[in-house]
């Protein structure tokens, strides 16, 4: 049945491609990248680091090496096959299950939610930013529809429990700086 989903997905994708759509979404997966996703968790650390929240930028950074810690070796453990050239408009040599875009955009939309959990406005931001990294990776080619939800599935997962654990071992000094800190 997944085979089937996949395969028929695809086809429409590659039959609805537009030239347009193909420079849009080639950008857009640039965004993440496994360079742009790390930029982006630097600059989100910086801003945390900067508001006095140490702890918070630590945890993210934790929260993204180990998510693609996991990530290599999930594909290392499932060894699944990217499409095939019919569907692709990139060639990879890596595999394909989970998307590590996917994966890693929806583990950095995590933790800088989680960061940033008074700035509700930029939530939606968050999960489009990653739904849209996503869809190019679909429409691009580079991976089964399926490798995509269980990227997003896995990565929010995995972002969630460390930010947890993050905040319940949190050193209780930690907490009372940044209850006082000035924002």
């Amino acid at each position: 049945m997944t085979n089937q989903f996949d395969a028929s997905v695809l086809q429409w994708v590659a039959d609805s491609r537009e030239p347009w759509l193909t420079v849009f979404f080639t950008v857009i997966t640039m965004a993440g990248s496994v360079p742009a996703i790390a930029v982006m968790t630097v600059c989100a650390t910086s801003v945390a680091i900067r508001a006095g929240r140490r702890w918070d930028a630590a945890a993210a950074i934790a929260t993204m090496v180990t998510a693609w810690m996991l990530m290599v070796g999930l594909k290392l453990l499932a060894a699944r096959e990217r499409p095939p050239a019919p569907f692709t408009l990139v060639e990879l040599s890596t595999y394909a299950f989970p998307s590590g875009h996917a994966m890693l955009s929806a583990a950095l939309a995590v933790s800088v939610g989680a960061i940033a959990v008074r700035n509700r406005a930029l939530w939606p931001l968050l999960v489009a930013a990653s739904a849209l990294i996503g869809i190019s990776r679909v429409y691009l080619g580079a991976h089964w529809p399926t490798d995509i939800l269980a990227g997003w599935l896995i990565g929010t997962v995995w972002a969630v429990a460390c930010m947890a654990l993050a905040h319940a071992l949190q050193p209780t000094d930690f907490r009372v700086a940044r209850r006082h800190s000035p924002r």
